[in-house]
């Protein structure tokens, strides 16, 4: 393995033009709602003390936004979220730091042709619309940094594979991962720093020559942030500072990925989501767009 020194990116851009217009979802937004996570990893939920369903295994709305309503959701929990605040407070920023490390570029032509992408639904969503086809895509509904050591999610050869199997079947050059956002209800931050570390340590063993991208948990929107007591906001910005915590030390790149998507309020902007949480086609492309316009020289 060759000798690297470790890079941290905190990257701010502006919000990028892509077509717009409403569209009719299909695909992952089009299929039923997901289901409860797996009976395998229920011990490793029931460990954690998280919510009995993660942000992934509740009803999705498939219609316009001003159908996000979300009406029957349970009132916020103020002293969880004034909790959080002030963890959130005593990290000095509700995001990764600025640091030093490699200036990011273009991607040339082909950037992504040895890329791939590990994620939850999210990701799913920007492969459906990003339009970064030659990619590859290891993903699954409800995908959480434990899971992703263990859960089968790829197919090979028409075999079923774990993430770490199919890494020592496959070569890439980068290898880009966003999840954390099913993790938020989990109580204890130190067994999620844990385990994502586990996982990228588990990358970097099996794919020694790649560059890793660590993009931050996308924020969601202010209905949605101020209506839900564990997927808003500020919780999102605690497991960020988890996250900045996790790539200590790690040869990775960290990519704020909100950056290019986030309102001046820090708030995914309203008409950028069906649900409040996954993107639509419009800014799955800006989270494209962004990715292509930061990629480290290789």
């Amino acid at each position: 393995m060759r000798a690297r020194r470790r890079r941290r990116i905190f990257s701010v851009a502006g919000v990028l033009t892509a077509a717009g217009g409403w569209f009719l979802l299909t695909g992952l937004w089009g299929m039923e709602a997901p289901v409860e996570t797996p009976n395998f990893v229920s011990q490793a939920a029931e460990e954690l003390h998280q919510p009995p369903q993660s942000v992934e295994s509740c009803p999705v709305v498939r219609q316009t936004p001003s159908s996000e309503a979300t009406s029957g959701e349970t009132s916020v929990n103020t002293k969880l979220v004034d909790d959080d605040a002030q963890k959130v407070q005593d990290t000095d920023s509700a995001l990764p730091a600025a640091a030093s490390g490699p200036v990011l570029q273009a991607a040339p032509e082909g950037y992504f042709s040895d890329a791939l992408f590990i994620g939850d639904s999210r990701t799913q969503g920007l492969e459906l619309y990003g339009g970064i086809d030659e990619a590859t895509y290891y993903t699954s509904t409800g995908l959480m940094v434990n899971t992703a050591l263990v859960k089968t999610v790829v197919t090979l050869d028409g075999e079923q594979l774990s993430i770490p199997d199919a890494l020592d079947r496959q070569t890439f050059g980068k290898i880009y991962i966003m999840l954390g956002v099913n993790e938020l209800g989990w109580k204890s931050q130190d067994r999620f720093i844990e385990y994502y570390g586990q996982l990228i340590d588990t990358v970097r063993e099996k794919q020694p020559d790649a560059v890793i991208y660590i993009q931050t948990i996308i924020p969601v929107t202010r209905q949605k942030s101020e209506s839900d007591e564990t997927y808003n906001n500020t919780r999102i910005a605690l497991f960020n500072s988890c996250i900045d915590k996790v790539v200590e030390d790690r040869d990775v790149v960290l990519l704020d990925v909100g950056a290019a998507l986030r309102d001046a309020d820090g708030f995914l902007p309203e008409g950028s989501t069906f649900d409040g949480v996954h993107l639509n086609q419009e800014y799955c492309r800006k989270w494209a767009d962004f990715l292509r316009a930061n990629t480290a020289a290789e």
